[in-house]
């Protein structure tokens, strides 16, 4: 502890005393409590251990420390001094001295708390003794010193502090979950008994975005504000937060953001913006029912009327095998029932029913675009080919390349699967989800990031007889938007044979977005084709398109191509 440096005060300043008002946002109440003069890690660490009982790890605590000098550096209505003081000492931190400190704080933070954990347990701890020689040691190495000058804080300081932060092990561990990522194709699967259900809620209903919201949404490929909440700044705290145990099984590890408020920690970290969020996902997915014809809403009305069942012969048939089945209905029935009695003949009669446009992939076909992602940088001579994830049914579009445009996973039979089966289901679609916009990045690279933003793709989940209905798009950098659009109920008996007509329009209109995601992939070739016009031209894959946007995985910022000039 000699060798550590003091830590930077404010001292002999006419703002010594100052305080943050207590009114100020995004602030912790540290510095709204203590004046300015107190202001340091260590001094903030001891706050929290002499206060009650926190939740929190070390590494979101001080990250709730950093983000608050940042915040404060940046009002204008904070005295200069004060701004200084907190540019100079995130600078500090990023010394030898700032990162010995921070070391100091997590080891004494560490000491404490297991200390606490086993007093709770009735233990009888030994380590008490070196706990407060350790408190001693590091209150003493606290020294104040004066530091000046005024300076702009660099937007990446503090990604440098939080790789200070970081456990070796924790990378480690990180490592062996990427590569096992890569390597099983039933890695999903496998996850199931890693999933703590305390992160996991309650599914939000699907709602219709308002056209009302006058809030400011600035967004970019580098930014997302609204109403200066920096939304990429707030989603990459929450990626850098991850618990250490088992972090593969939240979304945020890759680079989705969950609007279906299910994952809580997404909705805790985003919950002053969170309406607006959620209504500006949906209003940019723009989710709406199709029409459908007067024969197909005269069957529904009369279904039981010979005339009107002739006008549609195949939905005829098709729910007269489902009134079969559901009149000889045993539970529980299984995955693979559930999947060939309801879902399989849903999807094939209700959309393409001529099967003329769209191919669909049935029961664990491996996704094209994730194997393609897996098998980056793998040596062929060394090792086998790798598989794509395993999926219930694929939907592909007739483009050149095929591309995929629609995943669906069965999650359990009658009755549904378990929480954690439901969950791990959930993440391998949002996974799966993010793997088709990168290919379709991939294959048309180089155009402006505005042209990518408008690539929508869908996937569905069954729980039971429910049937959830997903959309995911992708905004500012390396942040992917997935949300519930709809939700349908597959009838359970012969008397909700009507309700089928509600599945059928979902489908209808499922059909109509792959329609329109087709003719969007046809004009992304278009553009594409056009760069050729350049002298300069030379093909060059978007390597955003292949990262696993995982914590270890995602790309640094990388400036506007060339062709987009």
């Amino acid at each position: 502890m000699s060798s550590i440096g003091p830590e930077p005060r404010i001292a002999g300043s006419k703002f010594s005393k100052f305080l943050i008002p207590s009114e100020t946002y995004n602030v912790d109440d540290f510095f709204k409590n203590l004046p300015a003069s107190k202001w340091s890690l260590g001094t903030y660490f001891n706050e929290i251990i002499e206060g009650p009982d926190s939740d929190f790890a070390f590494d979101q605590l001080l990250t709730n420390f950093l983000e608050s000098i940042e915040s404060i550096n940046k009002m204008n209505s904070i005295p200069i001094s004060i701004r200084s003081f907190c540019v100079n000492y995130i600078k500090w931190l990023k010394s030898l001295s700032g990162k010995a400190i921070i070391q100091s704080c997590r080891e004494f933070f560490d000491a404490k708390m297991n200390l606490e954990k086993k007093k709770a347990i009735n233990s009888v701890v030994k380590e008490s003794v070196n706990v407060t020689a350790q408190t001693k040691s590091f209150q003493a190495s606290l020294q104040p010193s004066v530091l000046s000058g005024v300076e702009a804080l660099p937007p990446e300081m503090l990604e440098d502090i939080y790789c200070v932060t970081s456990d070796n092990n924790d990378n480690e561990d990180t490592n062996d979950d990427h590569i096992s990522y890569l390597k099983e194709p039933e890695y999903f699967d496998n996850l199931v008994n890693s999933v703590d259900l305390s992160y996991i809620g309650k599914e939000e209903e699907p709602i219709t975005a308002s056209s009302t919201s006058t809030i400011p949404i600035v967004t970019t490929w580098d930014s997302f504000i609204i109403d200066d909440f920096d939304i990429l700044k707030v989603f990459n705290c929450l990626r850098n937060s991850l618990p250490k145990k088992s972090p593969e099984v939240h979304p945020q590890y890759w680079g989705v953001m969950d609007l279906t408020g299910q994952h809580m920690p997404t909705k805790q970290k985003l919950i002053k913006k969170w309406n607006e969020l959620v209504n500006n996902f949906k209003s940019d997915i723009a989710w709406s029912m199709v029409e459908l014809e007067q024969f197909e809403t005269n069957f529904f009305d009369n279904i039981e009327d010979p005339d009107a069942q002739k006008r549609v012969p195949i939905l005829h048939a098709h729910l007269i095998m489902l009134k079969s089945y559901l009149e000889n209905l045993r539970h529980p029935i299984n995955e693979g029932e559930l999947m060939i009695h309801f879902v399989a003949p849903a999807f094939r009669v209700s959309i393409d029913q001529n099967q003329k446009k769209f191919r669909k992939l049935w029961c664990e076909q491996q996704l094209v675009a994730s194997q393609e992602r897996r098998r980056v940088d793998q040596d062929p001579n060394d090792d086998r080919a790798r598989m794509g994830q395993k999926t219930d049914l694929i939907i592909t579009l007739p483009t050149g390349p095929v591309l995929e445009g629609f995943i669906c996973e069965v999650s359990g039979g009658l009755p549904a699967g378990c929480p954690k089966k439901i969950w791990t289901d959930k993440l391998k679609i949002m996974v799966g989800m993010r793997d088709m916009i990168n290919r379709i990045i991939k294959t048309f690279p180089g155009l402006l990031p505005e042209d990518y933003m408008k690539i929508v793709v869908f996937g569905c989940q069954v729980i039971g007889l429910q049937i959830n209905l997903y959309a995911m798009d992708v905004r500012a950098y390396g942040i992917y938007r997935f949300g519930i659009i709809d939700k349908v109920f597959l009838p359970a008996s012969t008397q909700e044979l009507p309700s089928y007509e509600s599945v059928h329009v979902m489908l209808r209109s499922l059909e109509h977005r792959l329609n329109d995601l087709t003719n969007y992939c046809s004009c992304l070739k278009v553009l594409h084709a056009r760069l050729r016009r350049k002298r300069d031209y030379s093909y060059r894959e978007d390597i955003f398109s292949f990262t696993n946007n995982t914590p270890n995985t995602s790309p640094q910022k990388k400036s506007r191509p060339e062709t987009n000039k």
